[in-house]
């Protein structure tokens, strides 16, 4: 079986973190100054090198290492036994890093048993909270660790990764648009990214934009650029059959309406910084608006388990009134 490209380049070190160097820097400091603290909390979206950073991080500080996933270990009498555990375990002064990822899946009684110990930290104790979800996090908790928001890792930083394991690989026929593609679909996420690219890898070794599209069962580009030119014309019968094919070729129109408008969102920033988009005839203020209808309409049908008729009728108005 074949690692994950993911496990695989997943960082051991703080050098090979990528996108969060200010973060980095501070941790840094405080293992080289011994002013660690007593409990962390790190936030973040998906993929963005929260639980990565945590396991560098405790690494740094030496001792033992727990790692608990609050998911399935969230009541209170697993977390009573977690702490009485530590406790018990770490007399002797060995330190202890607990790392505990998904962390707003605790229930407010975990939270309780968990505060009553933050409050009186063990000795040689660091607790890392890892959490998408920051929300759910008590204020009173807030309050006893020192914070870290992970930012989304920028799209060019994500290329250069991608690019880099890719050349690691021996893959060396790649375009740059099709890794930028990757990158957008991540959103942020560089374990997304890696991921995406390795399954484009198990379809094929040249990584272009038609072959990531068909590997990952996305909508091509091309549709994308006749869908926008038949809303900018005004031609409803080509919106309809567009969107139908679509719907026949068993894409998810909740997933195609988010890359759509990512899509879109492109353009309208080609348009900023370039002046023009490779459509033709298409001006600023009608992506602006087309952008803006594709937004509400993703906010639209986020709970509609049908969202079909209503994709179809949206943007058939949208072009009835906004077509040239």
């Amino acid at each position: 079986m074949r690692e994950t490209l993911a496990t695989k380049y997943r960082p051991t070190t703080f050098e090979e973190v990528v996108g969060q160097e200010t973060i980095v820097k501070i941790l840094k400091h405080q293992i080289d100054t011994g002013t660690y603290k007593n409990a962390y909390i790190f936030i973040g979206s998906q993929g963005v090198s929260k639980t990565t950073l945590a396991r560098i991080f405790s690494s740094s500080i030496g001792g033992h290492i727990l790692e608990i996933d609050a998911a399935s270990n969230n009541s209170a009498d697993s977390t009573r036994t977690l702490v009485d555990n530590i406790r018990n375990n770490t007399l002797i002064g060995t330190s202890r890093v607990i790392v505990i990822d998904e962390c707003h899946a605790f229930s407010p009684q975990a939270w309780q048993v968990m505060l009553k110990t933050l409050e009186e930290p063990p000795t040689n104790v660091v607790f890392i909270f890892c959490t998408t979800d920051a929300h759910k996090i008590p204020k009173t908790i807030y309050s006893r660790c020192q914070t870290f928001n992970f930012q989304r890792i920028r799209p060019d930083l994500i290329v250069a990764r991608l690019k880099y394991i890719l050349d690691n690989e021996g893959v060396h026929t790649y375009t740059d648009d099709a890794l930028q593609y990757i990158a957008t679909l991540s959103n942020g996420g560089m374990r997304d990214a890696i991921t995406y690219l390795d399954k484009c890898l198990s379809f094929s070794n040249n990584i272009t934009m038609d072959s990531v599209q068909q590997a990952l069962g996305r909508v091509p580009e091309q549709a994308f650029i006749n869908l926008t030119s038949s809303l900018f014309e005004g031609k409803s019968d080509n919106v309809l059959a567009l969107l139908n094919d679509l719907f026949y070729e068993g894409q998810d129109m909740k997933q195609f309406i988010s890359d759509y408008t990512g899509y879109v969102l492109h353009l309208n920033e080609l348009m900023v910084t370039e002046g023009e988009v490779p459509i033709k005839n298409i001006d600023k203020q009608f992506l602006i608006e087309l952008l803006s209808t594709l937004v509400k309409l993703g906010s639209d049908i986020k709970y509609d388990p049908n969202p079909r008729f209503y994709i179809s009728s949206t943007l058939l108005l949208f072009g009835e009134k906004y077509g040239n």
